[in-house]
């Protein structure tokens, strides 16, 4: 599985510091984008917070009061009327609160997913998918769970424990003092439990991404993993998985209960100090009905501090989620703060590698590449397989930023072009193109939007790249509406290329960059890449990344690599006149002809 952590630099900013309160405050402002529904959620939940108060005050009204009928069932309906309307609010509340947390949801998950194209492609890859399908869905919604129930309960609660506090003290202010002092010790010790949650629920997030990761390689891979026989050692793999992961889940429980159970100690040991010391002093009906009010108003007291407790191993819990989508969020724009960012506007003269290298982990893939490749030039970058072929074909693209040196395009650095028009001016050909479960016509637009496709432009490409026959074959399921199913299992390897080729017609950049395209594809769609090349494109940037040394011999100009370095350039003709890794190549390929 492609999990484990990303290459030195390729995750963007450390993690930030893992301070409770403050991974907590940090996701806030998401709720005052939503300030209206905020307060309102708060003020009405606060309401009926208070309209159950009057209730609580029947036992000291009905010892005071038993002789004056009209005043008991006066404030019994006022209960009642009180009980009526706080349900009515509840309601509004709900709908409120619902739309509330689906707004964050939604909030929270579009500023991550915009962040997602500010990562390095390594930090990607070398994660895996099940970490940020974690990160986007699990994590996002622990996150609104968090905020939600601050705002619906815990504040409320502890708003209207303080209420109540006030009330126990005007009553009982000695007994009051020393029942808060336990809760204090108490809140102490819950604090030193709640360091075991946010141990194991750390656990539980890394364990849920393994899991995650393992259902969509395996959802991937299902071909080759059922046609190997060897489904059972993953199934077996996956419920090991599981299984660990239940492990986790229960300690989490354990020590979350342990935690929840210390408040209902501390309420059990002021509720018998309450009535040991209070029994004996009972001397009238007032005395019972004060006694009385105040072990309600202590139990309605209560839920203040149970509410502090759960928010804190509701915290402890939610930390590994707070801090992994952070990583996501905190992702720094780079093009912040740099004033001297340009379009990059045609022709293009000259793409420039002035000694430049990629490593990664100290381990270069390339190093020292000095050349260029001239614009409106057919440009051929070949060798054997670790070459470094493919890696400058990301640097291109600026997939992946040079660790060494610089790329400079009509004279500017790559960093000092805007990232959207650069791109918009390289179109590629992929080894493997990326086919999405969606239809064809979606799939076509991916590089040129519909809006942005001309009349009559789209029926020219389905002919330029030759995919008039795929269209009839699929006339029945809608044609260019027809689903070209997952990873584009419903195609083959040369309909998927014919694919990109006509991304790439709708695109119409002024680079374009070939990436070992003839690797999955039939002599057909090869040859209909070459004339395309040759006609279409003859007047763009063209560059082909290949071993395939039969596809480039028409190129203006070739650059050799070995073990990451260009260790040789010039015409076809040019390189087989000198020996060399080329040469060599040529005759080997010549051979098995």
């Amino acid at each position: 599985m492609a999990n484990g952590p990303p290459p030195d630099g390729a995750d963007g900013p450390p993690e930030p510091a893992p301070s409770g309160i403050r991974q907590f405050l940090y996701y806030l402002p998401y709720l005052m984008r939503l300030r209206w529904a905020a307060l309102v959620v708060l003020i009405s939940t606060g309401l009926m917070a208070a309209l159950r108060l009057p209730s609580t005050f029947l036992p000291k009204i009905l010892t005071e009061h038993f002789d004056d009928k009209a005043y008991v069932f006066g404030y019994l309906a006022f209960v009642l009327a009180a009980l009526l309307f706080g349900a009515v609010v509840r309601m509004a509340t709900t709908y409120v609160a619902a739309w509330l947390g689906e707004r964050v949801v939604f909030l929270i998950r579009k500023d991550a997913f915009d962040r997602l194209e500010r990562l390095n492609m390594l930090s990607v890859f070398a994660r895996g998918p099940g970490h940020f399908v974690q990160q986007l869905d699990r994590d996002v919604y622990t996150t609104r769970e968090l905020l939600e129930n601050t705002l619906t309960g815990t504040i409320v609660d502890i708003a209207s424990g303080l209420a109540l506090l006030i009330a126990m003290f005007s009553l009982k202010p000695t007994l009051t003092v020393a029942a808060l002092g336990i809760f204090i010790v108490l809140g102490v010790v819950i604090r030193f439990f709640n360091r075991f949650v946010k141990k194991y629920a750390g656990q539980a997030r890394t364990m849920a991404e393994g899991i995650t990761g393992a259902l969509v390689e395996c959802i991937g891979g299902f071909r080759d993993i059922q046609a190997s026989g060897r489904f059972p050692r993953f199934a077996e793999r996956y419920q090991q998985q599981v299984a660990e992961s239940a492990r986790v889940n229960v300690r989490i429980r354990v020590w979350g209960e342990i935690a929840g159970l210390l408040p209902w100690l501390g309420l059990s040991i002021i509720v018998l100090a309450v009535y040991a010391l209070g029994l004996e002093k009972i001397n009238s009906l007032e005395k019972l009905g004060e006694i009385i009010t105040y072990t309600t108003l202590l139990s309605q007291f209560f839920p203040a501090v149970l509410a502090a407790s759960q928010w804190s191993t509701s915290l402890s819990m939610a930390m590994p989620s707070l801090i992994g989508l952070r990583t996501i969020l905190d992702q720094p724009d780079p093009s912040a703060g740099r004033t001297n960012l340009e379009p990059l506007v045609p022709p293009i003269r000259e793409i420039t590698f002035e000694n430049v290298g990629f490593a990664i982990e100290g381990q270069p893939l390339v190093q020292g590449l000095n050349f260029s490749i001239m614009g409106g030039k057919f440009t051929a970058i070949v060798g054997q397989s670790g070459a470094g072929k493919t890696t400058i074909f990301h640097l291109l693209l600026r997939l992946l930023e040079p660790t060494q040196g610089r790329i400079l395009i009509n004279g500017r650095a790559l960093s000092q072009v805007t990232t959207d028009s650069l791109r918009r001016q390289m179109g590629f050909i992929p080894q493997r193109p990326f086919i999405f479960n969606t239809s064809l016509l979606d799939n076509l637009l991916l590089a040129a939007p519909e809006s942005e496709v001309k009349p009559g432009q789209l029926e020219a490409c389905l002919e330029f790249a030759q995919l008039g026959e795929l269209i009839d074959k699929r006339r029945d399921e809608g044609g260019l509406k027809a689903i070209a199913g997952y990873l584009g299992n419903r195609l083959s390897g040369g309909e998927q290329q014919r694919i990109a080729l006509g991304r790439l017609f709708l695109q119409s950049p002024q680079i374009v960059i070939c990436d070992e395209y003839t690797a999955n594809i039939d002599v057909k769609t090869e040859k209909l890449i070459h004339e395309a090349m040759r006609t279409q494109f003859a007047d763009r940037t063209r560059v082909v990344i290949t071993h395939q040394l039969h596809t480039i011999r028409g190129a203006d100009y070739i650059i050799v690599l070995e073990r990451g370095r260009a260790v040789d350039a010039g015409t076809h003709e040019e390189l087989l006149t000198r020996p060399g890794t080329y040469r060599d190549l040529w005759s080997v390929q010549q051979l098995g002809n």
